[in-house]
């Protein structure tokens, strides 16, 4: 996981914590207040992390997966969108061929961001 995502996943635990003492209006869960139970209130905020730990890291997992993909699917646009200026003027052999270029280059990303294997 990112360390914006940990840090996140850290501040969304003192907002548990906060809930906690809004819903039971129990100062013992006040945060800064003298009757502050610091046992009780790290113990619900550590808890809070460690299940929101357990939620984030596969979507974290999957995010990263997916911008991968998105990463070879920019560089094989990239690559047809280079090919496109080579036909501008070439003579209908080579026009035909940089068309082919592209159908290989599309179906290769296409076959790594689906996960498949291009021959």
């Amino acid at each position: 996981m990112s360390d914006d995502l940990v840090k996140r996943i850290k501040d969304r635990g003192d907002w548990l914590v906060d809930a906690v003492a809004t819903a039971t209006q129990n100062r013992m869960f006040l945060r800064g207040e003298p009757e502050c139970d610091d046992v009780a209130c790290d113990a619900i905020r550590m808890n809070g992390e460690k299940a929101m730990s357990q939620i984030a890291k596969p979507l974290a997992d999957r995010i990263e997966a997916l911008e991968a993909k998105l990463a070879k699917a920019e560089a094989g646009l990239l690559a047809i969108a280079k090919r496109d200026e080579q036909m501008i003027w070439g003579e209908d052999y080579e026009v035909e061929e940089a068309f082919k270029d592209m159908r290989d280059i599309a179906l290769a990303t296409l076959a790594d961001i689906q996960g498949e294997s291009h021959d």
